[in-house]
């Protein structure tokens, strides 16, 4: 769950706060939630760090379903570093990933980390139309760079369509949500039809916001990238024909956004203690 990432310098405590309802070990993030650093692992595509968390109601991770949202890395000097991104395995409950840029700083660096803004997720089925369009019968692509197509929710979270190129074999799309704290997870499929004219093609999308499945160091990951903005690759389907050319073609874009925003908490910092580090070249 990404936010920008930045370095700032301040003084820090971390000594380990305890509390009753929590095994040794767990900081408590707030009156139901505790958490504890379980691994640090440096690697040159960032910093991940692993925590487990419990609950008041029950101390196995499985009963916690703390959602987490935005963290600092804490360095022993006082810098603050803010995650790019958090990541659940979907086979540990209640454990999460929170990964850092790579910087000038190392292992020995690392002090603790900590939860600086709740992630206050929203899903929702979204069905948006295109103007038509009509692709060059040369077979070049055709591109819609004015697009003024936007989905907006109760809450004034807007997600919005930016431009748009087709061509007979698939295409692309730019989008983005705003206001400036939200992010997104996008998953769509295109739709283009003539009926007059018996043309019924789908398109689906490669958004990179996946759920991809990776391994760093021991460390297993299954997560989508939160962006605020983001670009969606069309491709045809299996056994699809190729987009009719010349034809005034209705666009229509179906499937579903996770969005995300960022509440601000008070939570003490979690320190790494004697968590392993590690590090992969």
């Amino acid at each position: 769950m990404p936010l920008a990432a930045e370095e700032t310098t301040t003084t820090t405590t971390t000594e380990p706060v305890t509390a009753i309802g929590f095994p040794a070990g767990f900081v408590p993030l707030d009156s139901r939630f505790g958490a504890r650093v379980e691994r640090v692992l440096f690697s040159p595509r960032g910093v991940y760090v692993t925590v487990s968390t419990v609950s008041t109601f029950n101390v196995e991770g499985e009963a916690s379903a703390f959602v987490g949202g935005a963290w600092d890395l804490v360095l022993v000097d006082g810098t603050r570093i803010s995650s790019v991104d958090q990541a659940i395995d979907s086979l540990v409950p209640g454990y999460l990933t929170v990964s850092f840029e790579p910087g000038a700083y190392g292992p020995d660096d690392v002090d603790a980390i900590q939860h600086t803004a709740l992630g206050l997720p929203k899903f929702e089925n979204v069905a948006l139309s295109v103007p038509g369009v009509v692709l060059p019968v040369d077979g070049s692509p055709k591109t819609i760079d004015d697009l003024d197509v936007e989905y907006r929710t109760a809450d004034g979270t807007e997600f919005r369509l930016i431009d748009l190129t087709l061509s007979p074999e698939g295409g692309s799309l730019h989008w983005t949500v705003g206001p400036d704290d939200r992010v997104a997870r996008v998953s769509l499929s295109l739709h283009a039809g003539s009926p007059d004219a018996g043309v019924n093609v789908w398109l689906y999308a490669r958004t990179g916001q996946e759920q991809v499945f990776g391994n760093l160091g021991n460390v297993s990951i299954t997560h989508g990238a939160w962006q605020s903005s983001g670009e969606m690759a069309f491709y045809l389907g299996g056994g699809e024909s190729p987009i009719s050319t010349g034809l005034d073609l209705a666009l229509n874009l179906h499937g579903h956004v996770e969005w995300l925003s960022f509440s601000p908490v008070s939570s003490p910092p979690i320190p790494v203690g004697d968590a392993p580090v590690s590090v992969v070249e």
